[in-house]
């Protein structure tokens, strides 16, 4: 035990934040729902969720209408869409992590 501790004996250090660029945000609403956001944020946020993204999703208006159709429904053509959604998904993601793992190391490793 000491009386100091590595904040007593580290070097002084000057400066502060950033200041971050105007606008501070680049998109029309935050990315978190509060309580005073409006209908306008939530629906704004759905768009670009899976729920509405993806290929192949059944909308219905009621349990009634959901009930209806799904007695016709071709589930292999939605099963289709969608499985081949998650491939290409999945190969454009793995591209995507390879190269950003990729250039993480690079900049820590001195070439």
């Amino acid at each position: 035990h000491t009386e100091g501790n590595w904040w007593h004996v580290r070097y002084p250090v000057r400066g502060g934040l950033p200041i971050p660029p105007e606008p501070p945000f680049p998109l029309p609403f935050q990315p978190w729902i509060g309580p005073s956001d409006g209908v306008r944020s939530a629906a704004y946020w759905y768009e670009l969720t899976d729920f509405a993204q993806f290929p192949a999703i059944t909308y219905f208006q009621s349990l009634p209408d959901m009930i209806k159709q799904t007695k016709s429904l071709d589930i292999p053509n939605i099963r289709f869409q969608m499985r081949t959604f998650n491939k290409a998904s999945y190969v454009e993601s793995l591209a995507f992590y390879r190269r950003a793992a990729l250039e993480l190391v690079s900049a820590v490793v001195p070439s």
